[in-house]
């Protein structure tokens, strides 16, 4: 990202060969058009950097990373999420969660320096001689980061705000949020009968438990954990109120017509394109042995008898918009992830085959393109991302 950020990795190899130290230096090689300076760029180094640091301990054998996060970094993380409307983002970063490169194993992510100060690690760097350098990007006010450091320490200079008091309200939030929202009892009904094996979810008005309404914040969690980025809570409206279906943050709601529940799926334009010219997702050739993570959604692990020329599509793809869409079951199935040869399905996911046929099964083509006599894993992670348990690179 930067010219001398070479020097910088070199330097840091240097002190640790000079002390025994074993090193690594991870190399991201950048194929996306990022905008220098935009948070394109940034999300994409974020998301490049940790899905390194996992890849490298998979291949060192080891199960936990730690990053020097410190409370200027808290601070001016809830800061910025307080700007974007608040909500869950406000407890900021956790001192401690788990990470993984894909559909690769969790590792700890470990946070040791979240309560201590920038300028106390400075200076404890100079006392003991350690090296250290000021990345340059940290004084480039075209980031929203710089932007917001700037101004915090204005606020902290006059007693109006301080970093203390922000990493107090992420302590509190992260607080309140265990203590529960609904959470708990939405994901024991998740995890008992909810989920289904195409990746969507029915969620009862009232839960089956206790009788218990279903609340905002726990449909915030099935979008957060459904879509492509988590909705602002205050774009979700409360759950008795939708009558009509409706789309948000990637993922499309649906009122049962009993009136007695939602259906809340992978909105299908998402996968498949939409009219104002998004593209669809390209098809990703498949090997038998490979493990794949698709959409956020699926682990998929290729089976040993995985055809030659076989690639990993969402089963829209394979049939005509005008069917895909037509029914909500349908809509439902669209997203699905299936291995095919070319246009015809060779295999679908554990358990999917009645829900598929039956499906599509008014449709006078249907039996003509599923040839899929095999099943494969297709492991659904919906209830990994509602629980916030790891995040995938």
């Amino acid at each position: 990202m930067r010219p001398s950020s070479r020097e910088e990795a070199d330097l840091v190899a240097a002190w640790c060969r000079a002390r025994g130290l074993r090193h690594t230096t991870l190399t991201w090689a950048r194929s996306d058009p990022a905008r220098k300076g935009g948070g394109t760029l940034t999300a994409a180094a974020r998301q490049a950097r940790y899905k390194l640091l996992c890849q490298a301990c998979e291949q060192h054998g080891l199960d936990r990373v730690a990053t020097a996060h410190t409370a200027d970094d808290q601070a001016e993380t809830v800061f910025m999420r307080l700007r974007r409307g608040g909500g869950q983002g406000m407890a900021g970063m956790p001192r401690e969660r788990l990470i993984a490169a894909g559909p690769g194993p969790a590792i700890r992510l470990l946070r040791p320096l979240l309560g201590v100060r920038r300028a106390r690690l400075r200076a404890y760097a100079k006392t003991h001689d350690l090296p250290f350098v000021d990345d340059p990007s940290n004084a480039d006010p075209r980031y929203e980061r710089v932007r917001v450091r700037a101004l915090l320490g204005a606020l902290e200079e006059q007693g109006l705000l301080t970093v203390a008091a922000l990493c107090e309200v992420a302590e509190a939030t992260a607080l309140a949020d265990r203590r529960g929202d609904g959470r708990d009892l939405v994901q024991a009904y998740l995890t008992a009968e909810g989920l289904h094996s195409d990746g969507s979810v029915y969620l009862p008005l009232h839960l089956p438990a206790d009788g218990t309404a279903l609340g905002v914040a726990p449909l915030a969690r099935v979008i957060a954990a459904l879509g492509s980025a988590p909705p602002r809570w205050a774009d979700v409206p409360p759950p008795a109120s939708i009558v009509a279906p409706l789309t948000l943050s990637g993922v499309q709601i649906e009122p049962d017509p009993n009136g007695k529940g939602l259906w809340v799926f992978r909105e299908p334009a998402a996968l498949l394109g939409r009219r104002d010219g998004s593209r669809p997702l390209v098809p990703q050739p498949l090997k038998a042995g490979q493990h794949v993570l698709f959409d956020r959604r699926f682990i998929v692990t290729a089976p040993p008898d995985t055809p030659p020329g076989a690639s990993l599509c969402p089963l829209g793809q394979l049939v005509p918009p005008s069917i895909a869409l037509s029914t909500s079951a349908r809509r439902r199935l669209a997203t699905l992830p299936v291995i095919c040869v070319g246009e015809r399905v060779s295999h679908l996911p554990e358990g999917t085959g009645p829900t598929v046929s039956q499906g599509f099964a008014r449709w006078k083509d249907g039996l003509g393109f599923l040839h899929a006599n095999s099943e494969y894993e297709a492991k659904p992670i919906m209830l990994e991302r509602f629980a916030d348990s790891v995040i995938r690179f």
